[in-house]
């Protein structure tokens, strides 16, 4: 069946749904065609909810019960390790974290190369407190014009540049 052409008693089976107040995933499974198919058809149609009819179809969250059975089977876990328990992307188990938030703490946190993760557990409690990151010490780097110069010696052991050559015999 075409999106744009209905027959007479499909398109009367659609209005006589809609305007009973019946989801769009009734109607689309009664008629064969897509969600997105049939709401279209509506809005060409002009068709209209039943009065005091709420206009938002509700989905219930189906991430946060997997994450929150995740946490009291293993116990506290790195969002990770919640990925991998779960099945669910980063991007998911970030949002329901944030989503409910009061539910949970931070129960500890572990060191990375960049910024630490934390490790989180069910209940309510105290967050443990972030350690700081950890930067690498900053070296003092030297005016490359005074060096230029010969006012000052070119830095020694540090990455970069090549300012000094080992071309002189008695160094080489």
């Amino acid at each position: 069946m075409s999106p744009y052409f209905w027959r007479s008693h499909e398109k009367a089976l659609v209005a006589r749904m809609y305007e009973a107040g019946a989801p769009l995933r009734d109607i689309a499974a009664a008629t064969g065609v897509s969600d997105d198919t049939v709401r279209r058809a509506v809005g060409r149609w002009k068709l209209r909810r039943p009065a005091g009819h709420i206009g938002i179809e509700t989905r219930t969250n189906l991430a946060w019960p997997r994450i929150r059975l995740a946490l009291e089977q293993h116990g506290p876990m790195s969002t990770p390790e919640l990925c991998v328990a779960t099945g669910m992307m980063k991007s998911v188990v970030v949002r329901n974290l944030a989503r409910y938030r009061g539910e949970m703490h931070v129960a500890r946190w572990i060191p990375t190369s960049r910024r630490p993760a934390a490790v989180w557990a069910l209940g309510p409690g105290t967050d443990a407190i972030k350690p700081l990151k950890v930067r690498r010490v900053m070296r003092t780097q030297a005016n490359p014009f005074l060096v230029a110069l010969g006012a000052i010696a070119a830095p020694k052991n540090h990455r970069g540049r090549v300012i000094e050559m080992l071309d002189e015999p008695e160094t080489v």
